[in-house]
């Protein structure tokens, strides 16, 4: 047979010119331009067609997961160094009906590592109005122990941080889709155990009957700071970055060393 573009004399049934690299038929053509053109004598190797969920796929493996994954693991712990909770009252009110005058309103500012380490709760963690009496605040306050620190260390808190600090030295250590997954874990009990400790603050640090606050439970308005906030939606971050990470990452195949 000849080929049609180059005239040239080809082997019966080719279905590209081994000369010119043309087509020899309609089939062939379309051979061509979906896929790559083959090597004489070899079947043609349909390329993927772009579009749908492999489109999506190859978006999403572009995606640097594992590096937003360990900065969220970071992040959350730096989130620590920040407002956790707060506990508040303004009996200004209540004052001025019995006569008197100022601002009687306060709030205890708990930071994240104020809850893990209670020794460093003091009265730089209480703010008051105007109306208190300032020595009587700094006499009664600067060990904190009326303030929290005789709760002890909070346990969440304690669960929170370590998986944060294991999640974020898995991903350091291997890529490997075991330890991705172990990671995501980490994040996840992380979660739990955020969701837990904001469950049970008031029951813990108000109404147990342990500190001074006891009797005031009824007054007293518990408030969410942003470091808290931020820390939990940081985990969440890094559970949705390593979930997606798993589910994109290859496994790597055996290598031969022969």
């Amino acid at each position: 047979m000849f080929c049609t573009n180059c005239g040239k004399n080809i082997p019966d049934g080719s279905v590209f010119c081994p000369e010119c690299g043309k087509p020899t038929s309609a089939q062939a053509a379309q051979q061509q331009m979906y896929g790559q053109q083959p090597i004489y004598g070899q079947p043609a190797v349909v390329a993927p067609i772009s579009g749908g969920a492999a489109a999506i796929t190859q978006k999403v493996e572009r995606v640097p997961t594992r590096l937003i994954a360990k900065i969220a693991f970071l992040a959350a712990l730096v989130c620590f160094l920040f407002p956790f909770m707060s506990v508040s009252c303004d009996a200004s009110t209540a004052a001025s009906m019995a006569g008197e005058k100022g601002d009687y309103s306060f709030e205890i500012v708990y930071n994240g590592y104020n809850l893990i380490f209670p020794s460093t709760i003091s009265e730089k963690n209480i703010k008051t109005g105007s109306g208190f009496d300032q020595r009587e605040k700094s006499s009664t306050a600067d060990s904190g122990e009326n303030y929290g620190s005789k709760e002890g260390t909070n346990p969440w808190l304690i669960i929170t941080a370590i998986c944060c600090i294991a999640g974020s030295v898995i991903l350091f250590l291997k890529r490997d889709k075991l330890f991705t997954l172990i990671s995501a874990g980490c994040s996840l009990v992380s979660l739990i155990c955020l969701i837990i400790f904001r469950a049970n603050f008031t029951s813990r640090y108000i109404s147990d009957g342990k500190t001074d606050l006891e009797g005031l439970g009824n007054y007293l308005k518990v408030n969410t700071k942003f470091g808290y906030v931020l820390c939990i939606l940081m985990v969440i971050l890094a559970l949705i970055s390593t979930l997606v990470s798993y589910l994109v990452e290859k496994p790597k195949s055996p290598q031969n060393f022969y």
